[in-house]
């Protein structure tokens, strides 16, 4: 087959994947459908986006391009300005964010690769789009399982990456990943490029020895294609194979995995009562729930050694991804920096109830539920009317029972076994007249009443549901 004939056949194979992804998926937003791609403006890159404006085109789909300024290299600003002319002549709408790259404990690999999801992620947001093409690749993917597997990776992240996935961050609002590349060999990529006439930037770090998958690509995987033609398409076909059993996995270790769950976090007393391995299994799944990078298999047996073995009357915190583990009692839970940046209390939220069912706050990642009760709130009091949801500020009290007395929501909070650090994150609905409702805790006595059958007055039940 020669070049054109690979090109066109690629582009096929391209769009009767992206075909299929779209016809499961809504990319509709605002009454458009709308697709980005991660554009460094690399050779993988760049066939991504000629391959995705072709199939934009054909399927009359907004496509975005969005790319990263690092600024780890004295390239940065012309990679910046070349990825811009490219989507510029492509008629592909160009956005792009400048990160500063701080290197962290995983090195700074890790470090840029986490900045970089970020910044896609708000890109993503800001644009109204669900979904972001990555363009990882065959040998992309035989280097990630290489690299897993010699960190002792167990089920899960041997398999590698998934053609499929959520944003790795906690706070990325459903957007997903697609790879629509990922059983493409990457000399079918550079083939596509130079029949197309593509440009493309080349990043040197690539070629730079100090980082461990620039060996791999450039010594270990070719000498061993050499030996075994072929070996890359048997990688990754195990690859896909232990992702599925992974998944088989998982879905047998659910069950027990649903019963060790309370309030968004597990409890240590369920943890304790289950056999090692499938403890460490149901430990990975609300890992995975959270959801946070999977720490090392070693980093991973010593948390939850610390979580088994601490006593009821001490705290244990251990910070884990962008934030941190904590035991308060029998509760592990999870607590990210952003959660932990509002302990100012300074997020308020207008508000007016009009009968709906949930009210979403996104941002305190929760909703608030009305329904119908014999006890709570008099209709009367909430429709129409302007409330207010903040997180606490210090000094406030409430009555959670009428003829009991006032008490602060600190102690209110320590009687209900809510520890200091989540406390942060239960957000209060108010009225002008004070507050109606805390979350963990309830409503307040002050101004409920049970249903009024022969007025027909109804009351109203508020709940906090965290998502």
């Amino acid at each position: 087959m020669n070049d054109v004939e690979s090109s066109a056949a690629l582009t096929e194979q391209f769009c009767q994947r992206m075909d299929d992804y779209v016809s499961r998926h809504s990319i509709m937003n605002s009454g458009e459908r709308k697709l980005a791609i991660a554009f460094s403006g690399g050779l993988d890159s760049t066939a991504l986006l000629h391959l995705a404006a072709v199939y934009c085109v054909r399927k009359k789909i907004a496509l975005s391009a969005f790319h990263v300024h690092h600024g780890l290299s004295p390239n940065a600003d012309s990679w910046l300005d070349h990825c811009h002319q490219q989507a510029v002549l492509l008629n592909i709408s160009f956005f792009s964010r400048k990160i500063t790259v701080n290197e962290t404990g995983d090195g700074l690999e890790a470090a840029a690769l986490r900045q970089r999801y970020v910044a896609l992620k708000d890109m993503a947001i800001e644009s109204g789009i669900d979904t972001v093409l990555f363009a990882h690749h065959l040998n992309d993917q035989v280097e990630t399982i290489f690299i897993r597997m010699l960190r002792g990776s167990g089920l899960d992240g041997a398999g590698g990456m998934r053609a499929e996935a959520e944003f790795p961050l906690t706070n990325a609002n459903g957007i997903r990943i697609f790879r629509p590349l990922l059983n493409v060999r990457r000399d079918l990529l550079e083939s596509y490029v130079a029949q197309r006439g593509c440009k493309y930037i080349f990043d040197e770090s690539n070629n730079n020895p100090k980082f461990f998958r620039n060996a791999l690509r450039h010594q270990v995987l070719p000498a061993l294609e050499s030996i075994r033609p072929g070996s890359l398409e048997a990688f990754a076909r195990s690859g896909r194979l232990l992702n599925e059993a992974s998944d088989l996995l998982a879905e047998y270790v659910a069950a027990e995995f649903n019963s060790c769950r309370v309030d968004g976090g597990v409890s240590r007393s369920a943890l304790r009562n289950l056999p090692l391995a499938k403890r460490m299994q149901v430990f990975r799944c609300w890992l995975k729930s959270i959801p946070v990078r999977m720490p090392s298999e070693v980093k991973l047996s010593e948390i939850v050694r610390q979580i088994i073995s601490v006593g009821n009357d001490q705290s244990v915190r251990i910070e884990i991804d962008d934030g941190a583990i904590h035991v308060y009692r029998d509760l592990v839970y999870f607590q990210s920096e952003k959660h932990a940046a509002s302990e100012d209390g300074l997020a308020v939220y207008g508000f007016r109830w009009n009968s709906q069912s949930e009210i979403s706050f996104p941002e305190l990642r929760g909703s608030l539920v009305f329904e119908y009760s014999d006890y709570g709130i008099p209709e009367r009091d909430l429709a129409g009317n302007l409330l207010t949801l903040r997180l606490r500020q210090g000094g406030e009290r409430m009555r959670i029972g009428i003829g009991r007395p006032s008490r602060s929501l600190k102690h209110l909070y320590q009687d209900a076994g809510i520890p200091g650090p989540a406390r942060v994150r239960l957000p209060l609905v108010l009225t002008k007249s004070g507050i109606l409702f805390a979350a963990g805790i309830g409503m307040n006595a002050d101004y409920c009443s049970e249903k009024n059958s022969e007025s027909g007055d109804r009351v109203v039940k508020i709940t906090w549901q965290t998502q």
